[in-house]
């Protein structure tokens, strides 16, 4: 969770840094700046997509659901380069549809199986109840 606090305040002092940075650009720079902020900007929403996506996929296995294949993005300015995996918007949407429904089910599933035992219990102690009120009658 602080990995994605973290690369969120990071993108909203990017924001922050360039719209000042605008401001007081020279005609020449903006295109430079603009470039250069993008760049910063879209390494780091690829982190945070990553990061979520792995959060997503944790989520998934924990009902037993297989995650659907990810896309592999590779930024070679970062540390050691390596590649982030993330969802496809259509594959996140869908994943956390079958999470949802997966929750749904595993706590219907307890309902089920709960219900009758309680009903049992209930019903044995309404009958202890109205036995020790005829006898005190």
């Amino acid at each position: 969770m602080n990995g994605r606090r973290q690369i969120r305040r990071q993108i909203a002092w990017i924001d922050k840094r360039s719209a000042h940075a605008f401001k007081h650009a020279e005609i020449q720079s903006v295109g430079e700046a603009v470039a250069h902020y993008r760049a910063e900007r879209k390494h780091l929403e690829i982190k945070l997509e990553s990061l979520e996506a792995a959060r997503l996929r944790k989520k998934a296995e924990r009902y037993g659901l297989y995650s659907f294949p990810t896309q592999e993005v590779y930024i070679p300015n970062d540390e050691g380069g390596s590649g982030y995996a993330y969802f496809l918007p259509q594959q996140k949407e869908q994943l956390y549809r079958m999470v949802a429904d997966a929750r749904f089910a595993y706590r219907k599933k307890w309902v089920d199986l709960l219900s009758p035992i309680m009903t049992i219990i209930i019903s044995l102690i309404a009958l202890a109840v109205s036995i020790i009120a005829l006898y005190r009658s």
